[in-house]
Formats: structure tokens, C-alpha cells, sequence
């Protein structure tokens, strides 16, 4: 149902002290818990994106399960990557 997607880095240390990005295998977790009619959702355009996003990393960790990559994050700064792959 939710997984926590690694943060990015070249140094194994780093990678343990970041904490997880929360990500759901399904978007429809993400849309039941918030009990807005999808008119509402999709009319919220920060919300939308975040449920863009989510499914995006959803397919993109479905797929890293049958190709055999790994779906990461990145962020340095103000600087951002939503997927590593």
C-alpha cells in the first residue's frame, strides 16, 4: 500500500540520514482519505499535482519491480528531483 522511496545521494551515509518519501502504490488511498468529491480534487491545482506525482511513482515502482531499478528522490537545496531511477 505505501512504500518509502530512498533520497539519492552517492554516499551511503547520506542516504541513511535522510528520512523516506512516503509514496502509495495507488492513488486511490490518497483520494478516499481526504473526503473531497473528485470535482473538488481535481478543481485544487496543488492537489492535483500531488496526485500526478503519485501516480507517476506508482507506475514508476510497479515497473522497477518487474525491470529491476530502483525509483529514488533527490533534492539538494531548493534544487528538486521527484524520481531517481
Amino acid at each position: 500500500m505505501l512504500c518509502g522511496l530512498k533520497k539519492y545521494h552517492p554516499k551511503a551515509i547520506e542516504r541513511r540520514k535522510s528520512s523516506p518519501r512516503l509514496m502509495v502504490y495507488d492513488t486511490a488511498l490518497m483520494t478516499v482519505v481526504s473526503g473531497r468529491s473528485r470535482e473538488l480534487l481535481l478543481g485544487d491545482s496543488e492537489l492535483r499535482g500531488h496526485l500526478v506525482k503519485s501516480a507517476v511513482g506508482a507506475r514508476l515502482l510497479a515497473l522497477g519491480l518487474d525491470l529491476g531499478f530502483d525509483v529514488q528522490w533527490w533534492r539538494e537545496g531548493n534544487d528538486e528531483v521527484d524520481f531517481v531511477l
